[in-house]
């Protein structure tokens, strides 16, 4: 009865071996497959920003080399409450970025700021929504201002208290 047994564990032996490979191969093959879905998933080209919208600059190199980070201001709002906002300028590609973050050519794009959420309340600007026409209201008036030298507006910051 004992010579029964080993054969019999031996076999079952092989049969794990051999169950193992299967489930090896069938886990590489389900990654490969998944891999090439998402790839070819993952390619697809994204539609391109109408070239007029101020907020809808393109992210290549070349446009984030010139963005112009502004110093933050903290202004109050119409209803007594504080924001700390944080701005960058998406700069046309010949102009100097030097230029906008020292001396006065950033003080447009601030006073514009100033003027346009300091217009605003705290239970206006907690909806997105509103925070988001704010920023299309000040989008396209700091472009109008700099006279086609600045393409787009970024918020980098916002905090409100």
């Amino acid at each position: 009865m004992a010579e029964e047994t080993a054969p019999a564990a031996a076999d079952s032996k092989e049969a794990k071996k051999k169950g193992g490979k299967k489930k090896l191969v069938i886990i590489v093959v389900v990654l490969a497959l998944g891999g090439g879905a998402y790839a070819t998933l993952g390619m697809k080209k994204k539609p391109v920003p109408k070239t007029g919208d101020p907020m809808a600059a393109p992210a290549t190199a070349k446009s984030l080399a010139q963005i112009a980070k502004l110093e933050d201001i903290t202004l109050n709002l119409s209803d007594g409450h504080f924001l700390k906002l944080g701005l960058a300028l998406q700069l046309a590609p010949k102009a100097p970025v030097a230029d906008y973050t020292t001396g006065g050519a950033a003080s447009k794009a601030l006073d514009l700021a100033i003027n346009v959420f300091g217009s605003s309340s705290y239970s206006q600007l907690v909806k997105a929504t509103q925070r988001e026409q704010a920023k299309d209201q000040l989008a396209k008036a700091v472009v109008k201002a700099y006279n086609g030298q600045v393409e787009g507006l970024y918020i980098t910051d916002f905090v409100m208290q």
